[in-house]
């Protein structure tokens, strides 16, 4: 299996922690859809989560972006995992 957007369009990047930062996809007409969901009551439940699993990324000795693509390629039926990024820096 292939997954897509391991970081959950960029949710799990951190970068919508605060809100929708006016540079990121989900500030983006078309993306909509996405905003409604990193800004509804289980968008502010996730960003919680988000919390809860920090420090074990910081015990593994990585970020929370990178544990999250680790895990999938960890998994015995991933072959390949295909990431969203939309510049070199987030790569």
């Amino acid at each position: 299996a292939m997954t897509w957007s391991p970081l959950a369009c960029g949710i799990i990047s951190g970068k919508y922690g605060n809100g929708v930062p006016e540079s990121s996809r989900a500030s983006l007409k078309c993306y909509q859809w996405l905003k409604e969901r990193i800004v509804s009551e289980e968008g502010r439940k996730q960003q919680n989560k988000l919390k809860d699993l920090s420090p074990i990324a910081e015990r593994l000795g990585c970020t929370l972006p990178q544990l999250a693509v680790a895990w999938c390629l960890r998994n015995e039926g991933v072959s390949s995992v295909l990431l969203g990024s939309s510049t070199p820096e987030q790569l």
